[in-house]
């Protein structure tokens, strides 16, 4: 790909911003990182042999706090990456999408220093184009376009990501990027509002020498990872988000369950609970279901019928809207 594309979730190739919110900060110039001498004479990063950039810091503030006073949710991101070659050039471009109706993107910054320690900062236009259209939803990109700058340049880009008020949004920290990533760091207020709880995890795992995210006193949940080598996309893999170093965080209107066995007992019994809710005529199922199999049937071969039976139902949601006239033919 020729540009940074934040995916939905994902900062991807170069940037950090996750399909997910923003309300925190604004950027002034002073809140822009220094850059030190050793930085700007760089030309290559020893633990990243060939690579054609790196991120040399990525950032990362979610702010859940503000649903608790009817506001949407919000998230910091800052990123700095370094070009060493000629094909890290391209990512001097950003693509950000997000969901319209459910979120929105402010406070775009960019700037790019030379390895004379000059500086310039973005002024060009954020173009805002249609990236997939679905019913009663739009997914949109932000998009910045950079002048091609050389090899050394030293790309810094921030941004706000705000979503919907009154709602909660699970959030993602992605740890692996498809560039190097020399440090990262990462902080969530979770919203602690009763009956909900937070809680997060790692299905991927987590890169050697990133210790676990841990919630302080303060309630902040924080984490930093070093050294984090580039992701690598290989073709008939999985979704790459669903595949790449992240830390997911979600919130349950129920107490955390740590033990594996009650957790499952507990989720199959509300879920019992709500189909039969939904079906609502439990002695109209049972008759049904003693019309299909037989009280000696094993119940391997009980599963089996049922399943047959339920395969000859029609379901509606996959098949063409009907018209009122073929609705009344079937009534």
């Amino acid at each position: 790909m020729s540009k940074v594309s934040w995916r939905a979730m994902p900062l991807s190739a170069l940037l950090m911003a996750v399909f997910l919110m923003a309300h925190l900060r604004s950027v002034s110039g002073d809140e822009w990182q220094p850059v030190t001498q050793e930085e700007l004479k760089m030309t290559s990063l020893p633990e990243a042999p060939g690579a054609p950039a790196v991120i040399l810091y990525k950032q990362v503030d979610r702010n859940d706090l503000g649903i608790q006073r009817g506001r949407g949710a919000g998230e910091y991101n800052y990123v700095r990456i370094k070009i060493f070659t000629e094909e890290g050039r391209k990512y001097a471009n950003v693509e950000i999408p997000f969901l319209k109706q459910r979120s929105s993107i402010s406070a775009i910054r960019a700037r790019t220093i030379r390895p004379d320690g000059t500086i310039t900062n973005f002024d060009g236009k954020v173009y805002e184009e249609m990236v997939e259209k679905t019913k009663g939803e739009k997914y949109l990109a932000k998009k910045i376009h950079t002048p091609r700058r050389a090899a050394g340049f030293d790309h810094r880009i921030s941004l706000q990501h705000r979503f919907e008020d009154y709602y909660i949004f699970r959030s993602y920290w992605f740890v692996s990027e498809d560039l190097f990533t020399k440090k990262a760091v990462f902080t969530l207020k979770p919203y602690s509002y009763y009956p909900w709880n937070v809680q997060w995890s790692w299905p991927a795992g987590l890169p050697v020498g990133t210790d676990q995210p841990k919630q302080g006193p303060d309630g902040i949940v924080r984490m930093t990872s070093t050294n984090v080598p580039a992701f690598v996309e290989e073709d008939h893999m999985p979704p790459v988000n669903e595949v790449k170093f992240r830390v997911v965080f979600i919130y349950r209107d129920e107490p955390f369950e740590p033990n594996t066995d009650k957790y499952w007992k507990q989720w199959g019994k509300k879920a019992n609970g709500k189909a039969e809710g939904f079906a609502d005529k439990r002695k109209a199922m049972e008759e049904a279901v003693n019309g299909i199999v037989a009280a000696g049937d094993a119940p391997e071969v009980k599963l089996r019928k049922i399943y047959d039976r339920v395969q000859q139902i029609k379901n509606l949601s996959y098949l063409p809207r009907m018209s009122a006239e073929q609705l009344n033919r079937r009534i």
